[in-house]
């Protein structure tokens, strides 16, 4: 997470004193915000063939957004200790699904003429907004104060909202198949648009016992 170090010695108050000290409570704890980002990589690997991409994503993003929730609350109220867990929870819960599935999917839901130059435009646009968010991020922590990461509970919410009706489900499937079903500009997955599969004319030949009947 970004500036994970400045938000948690913001969070528990430590003195100059504290700051100085190397290393300190809020450094220990953002080591441990980092090694668990990797042990969720793994148990996102694990639980994503059993419960479908969609799936994953969907729960991964919105439960990301309700622990930034917790962090925005609990940092109103003051509460150091809740701010670290749900921090932790935060990283966990996101890189067990929506960190990585949109790098994993991409193979699988994308013709093969089409995945190289958008895969290329989809890394570009992740590092453009990897870099602007590691730039303003100090400036919205002015800014906003406590509630630094409303604007990740709004974010991960619309990936949430993306997740249920427009992300289609790649398990199991061949990417033809999910070419053929994700046909046009926009296509819902769910809900009460949620367009209703194709269905196929088959031609029925005449024998002569239909012709015979009057």
């Amino acid at each position: 997470m970004f500036y994970s170090t400045e938000i948690l010695t913001s969070a528990f108050h430590l003195s100059k004193t504290e700051k100085e000290t190397i290393p300190n409570i809020a450094q220990l704890l953002t080591l441990g915000i980092g090694g668990i980002g990797a042990v969720a990589v793994i148990i996102g690997m694990n639980i994503l063939d059993r419960a479908g991409r969609r799936t994953v994503l969907i729960c991964s993003s919105l439960a990301t957004s309700i622990c930034a929730a917790v962090i925005v609350i609990a940092t109103k109220v003051n509460v150091a200790p809740l701010v670290a867990t749900a921090m932790y929870m935060f990283n966990l819960v996101f890189q067990s699904g929506a960190g990585f599935i949109p790098y994993l999917t991409a193979s699988e839901i994308l013709p093969y003429y089409a995945l190289g130059s958008i895969s290329g435009l989809a890394a570009a646009a992740n590092n453009l907004t990897l870099f602007v968010v590691s730039f303003i991020f100090p400036i919205l922590g002015d800014a906003l104060g406590p509630y630094l990461f409303v604007p990740f509970i709004v974010t991960n919410f619309l990936t949430f909202l993306f997740g249920v009706f427009l992300m289609p489900e790649a398990k199991g499937k061949p990417v033809s198949q999910v070419v053929d079903e994700y046909q046009g500009p926009i296509h819902i997955v769910a809900g009460p648009f949620k367009r209703r599969p194709r269905l196929e004319m088959v031609d029925t030949p005449i024998t002569d016992e239909s012709q015979s009947i009057k």
